[in-house]
């Protein structure tokens, strides 16, 4: 996804961007495009759904589980888990927030903002 939304971004700047990645994709084999996009500082809001599995492998973990949760199977995960929003912090995100999908009051006030934002917003 930010791959696509990086050449949609050249083509036309005027535009605003959502694009919308699960946890599985952007903390793993999409991390390195997620790191390059926060970097360009793209103006795009990019929200993670962050489950802590691969939702289409029907529960396999995902780098963002948390230690010693247990998978669908009953596996305990061993790993330190993947802060995506932490890590935008580092990388030089100029907004980042984080709220669940459960709290509506919450979450439309803080997609607007984002959406609002000027360059990159996770």
């Amino acid at each position: 996804m930010p791959s696509v939304a990086t050449g949609a971004n050249l083509a036309n700047r005027e535009l605003t961007y959502i694009g919308i990645s699960g946890d599985g994709d952007t903390a793993s084999i999409g991390l390195g495009q997620f790191a390059h996009v926060v970097r360009r500082n793209l103006n795009m809001t990019y929200i993670v759904e962050n489950n802590g599995c691969y939702g289409l492998t029907k529960g396999q973990d995902s780098a963002t589980m948390d230690t010693g949760a247990k998978n669908k199977k009953g596996d305990i995960n061993l790993y330190s888990p993947i802060d995506l929003a932490r890590l935008a912090i580092e990388i030089g995100a100029t907004f980042v927030g984080r709220s669940f999908s459960g709290d509506k009051q919450q979450l439309v006030p803080l997609i607007k903002a984002a959406i609002s934002h000027r360059g990159f917003a996770c």
